[in-house]
């Protein structure tokens, strides 16, 4: 069964940090993976936590786990707010 799981494995493509999550779970023998909401700004009406999503963030030879940081509590309605916490 473990072989059966890296057989399939071996043609998923990494992409976003959520997007990989939804991606794998398929996959998984004895991990779960916590449900995944992907939006966009003008759908969420609450203040946001800001965070990288990068395709070279982790990847099948490197993790940079902690190496990104996370912005708290961003008005959602400021867009000068969320420009300065995408780009920190």
């Amino acid at each position: 069964m473990i072989r059966e799981a890296k057989k399939s494995m071996k043609t998923l493509t990494l992409t976003s940090k959520a997007k990989t999550l939804e991606l794998l779970v398929p996959h998984l023998l004895s991990a779960k993976v916590l449900p995944v909401f992907r939006f966009n700004v003008q759908k969420f009406q609450s203040n946001l936590i800001i965070r990288s999503s990068l395709q070279n963030e982790d990847n099948e030879k490197t993790s940079n786990a902690g190496g990104f940081d996370s912005v708290m509590d961003v008005d959602y309605h400021d867009t000068a707010a969320l420009q300065e916490a995408i780009e920190f």
